[in-house]
This record gives C-alpha cells, structure tokens and sequence, in this order.
C-alpha cells in the first residue's frame, strides 16, 4: 500500500507519467535566475526598475529549489528501482547513462561555446572580468563534472554551470540515498488524530535543513550559502524525502495555495534574511514546501503552471540556464562598447519604451536559444543515449529520459 495523498510506487522499470505543474516551476526558477544575472544590465538601462528589485536579488536561491525538484522527480520516476537502495549493477547503470544524457550534452556543447566566445574576446581585446576563472584545469573540470568538487571551488567557465557538478554527484550518491529513505520510511510514530505518521522521513528533513544550515556556517560558498555539495546533498534528499512522504492530508486546492505562496516567500523574502544560514534553511524550507504543494495540489495555480506555455518553458528551461550566463558576457561587452560611445546619461535619457526594448534583445536571445539546444542537442541526444540505455538490458522496452 503506498501512504494516503502519494502517487502509486510504479512496478521496476515501469514509465511515469510527467508532473507538469512541477516542469512549469523549473521555468519561472530559471527565469529568476536569468533575472538575478542580468540586474546591472536591467537597473543599468531601467533604473525606474529599481523598486522591484528585491524580486531579481535573491534569484541565486532558485539552486536550493532545483535541487529540491530534482530529488522529489527523480524519487518520483526511480526510487521503486532501488528498493531499499538495492538495485543491481545494471539498473545503476542505466540509471547513471540517462542522468547522462540529460545534463551532460548541454554542458558539453555551451563549454565549448564558452571557450570560444572568451578565446575570440581576448584574441580582439575586450577585457574579461575575474580572469583566473577560464584555465585548462578549469575546463578539465567541467568537462569531467566535478568543478563544485573542490573545496573552494571556482565558477569557472560557464559560471552557472557549477551546479550540474553537484547534480552529478547526488545521481552518483542515489543508491544511498534510496537507502535512507527506504529505512526512514519503515519508521512510524503515533499521531493524536491522523494515525501512523511518517517519523523517520520527518527526521530526515529535519536532518537536511540542519546540514544545510551548518554547511552555511562552517562550509560558506557562493553567495554565502552551503558548499556545492553540502547544498546538494541537503536540497536533493529533501526532495526525495518529500516524495516518500506523500502528499500532506491537506484538501488539494488549499494544498496549491500553500505551495504558490511559498514560492512567492521565496522570491521576496528568504533573500532578505542576513544571517547566512538563517537564510539557508528558510531557503530550503519554502523550497520543499513549494514542491510538497504544488505537486500534490490541484486547481487553478496548477492548471496554469502545467499549461502548454510554462510546461513548455519548463522544457527549455535547461537550456536557458546553460547559455544564460554565456549570452550575459556577450551583450555585457557590447553594452560597455555602447556606453563608449554614447554615454550612460545620454542613454537614460532615451523614452523608458526604447530602453526597455534594448533590454528586452538579450532575453530574447537567451530564450531563443535555450529552445535552439533544447531542440538542435538535448532532445537528439537524449534519443541516442536512451538506445544505448536500452542496450544494457535489450529484453526491456526502452524508457523515455527527456523528461526525467
């Protein structure tokens, strides 16, 4: 028997449907990052904007959601595969070949992206901020996913690209963390009213936003948040814990309103605490409520984020995040070329309409382009590198890893 409010525990191997309310999250959290990169270029050419930006200053913190998702989602579509983290050789495998494919390919093809754009930068004189980021050892690491590995690690090339590293590294841990939350949920207590209650999966919350707050504290990284991989660890098994838990015993439609109004928190105010790991565990706490919400709600907040347009965005999403940093380099020299030659006065002095139309290009590029790669290379590969998937295990109809 599965817990009341959860999905149904799918048969090995078996395919899962999409949660498209949560593919239509994963949008407006890239949004909020692209928002959170380009605030010099907006408020540079926008200052009238400057009342609002307390919803763009913060967007560093749609990590901790992503990484959330990512252990409720790949919870939701495998951990039936690892029954108590058992699982054989070849389900690992296949299981690590399509985590793979889905972020691997992007991360290849906007590296050399990168490399190019600054190569050819240097080799026409632009002048490339925080230098001691682009070395061999640098791309090394990213090629080979471990950049948030180290210690202090830099951002390297593709700076928004650190934290496929950190991904990689809870796909490599899933095996244990199935085992955790295999014996977690075996442990129950007692509640006043409603029954069994789910103790030992409350325990390991209560476990990650203790460890996202201490790595906060003795481990700061970016943005003074937890090492890349404490804040990994933390945020994916969370998710994964949530999924096990199922859906609260709440009524769906009150159950979606809690979870739009944690993202809402989220963006306005979790931000705005100063004590870094005050504000990592608020952090991570609305966003594991964001994701126990809205994937167990129902009505209008979710029908509007399963919507063709957002689940669609959601679909890109990947790739507005890889080439978002990429496009930010490119339009930051051409904006300082400009500046050289009509000044920033001058500029503001332009109608709000023209400014915000200049402004509006370089989005317009990075969703462009995202949709391009999410067309052009993950899709293609994802396709390819599911047949090769399938190989391992020929007897069994291949799975689908586009939306995994």
């Amino acid at each position: 028997m599965t817990e009341a409010g959860a999905p149904p525990a799918p048969l090995v191997g078996a395919r899962r449907a999409e949660i498209r309310q949560l593919t239509g999250v994963r949008f407006l959290a890239a949004v909020w990052v692209v928002l959170y990169h380009f605030q010099f270029m907006i408020f540079g050419l926008v200052p009238e904007l400057h009342p609002v930006g307390f919803l763009f200053d913060s967007g560093y913190l749609a990590v901790d959601l992503f990484f959330a998702l990512s252990g409720y989602i790949i919870a939701y579509q495998y951990l039936a595969s690892f029954p108590g983290g058992r699982g054989t050789p070849s389900q690992y495998r296949r299981f690590l070949i399509k985590r793979l494919a889905r972020i691997y390919p992007l991360q290849f093809v906007t590296l050399l992206i990168a490399i190019a754009v600054i190569v050819t930068g240097v080799l026409i004189g632009v002048a490339i901020p925080y230098p001691q980021s682009f070395t061999v050892w640098g791309a090394i690491q990213d090629l080979l996913l471990i950049r948030g590995w180290e210690p202090s690690p830099q951002q390297g090339w593709n700076f928004p690209a650190w934290s496929l590293s950190a991904e990689w590294f809870a796909y490599l841990l899933f095996p244990a963390v199935a085992l955790l939350v295999g014996v977690a949920r075996r442990m129950h207590g007692r509640g006043r009213a409603r029954g069994d209650v789910r103790i030992g999966l409350l325990l390991v919350l209560a476990g990650c936003l203790a460890l996202e707050g201490v790595g906060a504290w003795l481990l700061p990284s970016f943005n003074g948040m937890p090492h890349p991989l404490v804040r990994v660890v933390a945020g994916f098994v969370a998710g994964a814990a949530i999924f096990a838990l199922g859906a609260p015993r709440i009524r769906p439609g009150i159950l979606a309103v809690v979870g739009l109004l944690a993202l809402a928190l989220l963006i306005t105010t979790a931000g705005r605490i100063e004590l870094d790991p005050a504000r990592a565990v608020v952090a991570l706490l609305l966003a594991g409520v964001v994701v126990a919400g809205l994937a167990g709600g129902e009505g209008p907040t979710i029908r509007w984020l399963a919507s063709g347009p957002l689940e669609y965005g959601g679909r890109i999403s990947y790739g507005i995040y890889m080439i978002h940093g990429i496009v930010l380099m490119v339009f930051g020299a051409l904006l300082a070329t400009l500046v050289q030659s009509v000044p920033q006065e001058v500029v503001l002095h332009w109608p709000v309409i023209a400014r915000v139309g200049l402004l509006l290009v370089p989005f317009a590029v990075v969703f462009g382009l995202g949709a391009l790669l999410y067309h052009a290379v993950e899709r293609p590969a994802q396709r390819r590198i599911g047949a090769l998937a399938a190989r391992v295990r020929p007897s069994e109809r291949p799975e689908s890893i586009e939306r995994a």
